[in-house]
């Protein structure tokens, strides 16, 4: 394939810690892609990777969703906080539709998993930089009918959900916080109530399914 000409080439920001898929995606690019783009940054440090995105403001962000230094829907938070119009790509392994589904209502506006052929980097392309459009493959296209609002979470609820997901109890939550044991309660039903569940091993499913981790810090 060559590339498409009077195409002001694209700049991309990308979160991977697989050096292998870097290099793959990035010899996309330069010689099979039908745009022209060009990773100006890569990196797999959260901290790093927001540091480097405010330097090179990238027309195009693609963000893996798992990484060993986090898990989660975190890092997608934090480049909308940015820029709630930043253009995001979701390129990863993850098979969740219920994080598809969230990922879409915070503004993702395409996810490509990375089984599938990096030619449909061409498609996502095309559908988000020159249609305004959200890409999803074919097995996933019943998804944008079904957008939700992402759930809002406090400071507090950040903080204790993992915790939570470590099982720890409210006493030991509260230990740790100094609050009481009745305060950490009042967040976990909060929980409930934002989660739609009425116990506390329901939130803990809920809340892996929808990619919630121990966080990162910025």
């Amino acid at each position: 394939m060559g590339k498409s000409k009077n195409i002001t080439p694209v700049t991309v920001g990308l979160f991977e810690d697989n050096p292998i898929v870097e290099f793959g995606l990035s010899s996309y690019f330069q010689t099979m892609s039908n745009f022209s783009a060009k990773i100006c940054f890569a990196s797999s440090n959260p901290k790093e990777f927001i540091h480097l995105l405010k330097a090179n403001k990238p027309d195009l962000v693609i963000l893996d969703i798992i990484s060993e230094e986090t898990f989660g829907l975190e890092l997608f938070e934090r480049v909308f906080k940015l820029n709630s119009s930043a253009k995001v790509i979701a390129y990863s392994n993850v098979k969740s539709r219920q994080i598809i589904k969230t990922l879409l209502s915070m503004g993702v506006a395409g996810y490509i998993p990375k089984k599938e052929s990096l030619s449909l980097f061409d498609k996502a392309f095309q559908h988000v930089l020159m249609e305004n459009k959200v890409y999803l493959p074919e097995n996933l296209q019943d998804l944008l009918e079904l957008k939700q609002e992402p759930v809002t979470l406090t400071e507090m609820e950040k903080r204790i959900i993992p915790y939570l997901l470590n099982g720890f109890s409210s006493k030991q939550i509260a230990e740790e916080f100094f609050i009481t044991s009745n305060a950490v309660d009042f967040h976990k039903k909060n929980l409930f109530v934002k989660f739609e569940v009425n116990n506390i091993a329901s939130l803990v499913k809920e809340l892996i399914s929808q990619g919630y981790s121990q966080g990162i810090s910025f």
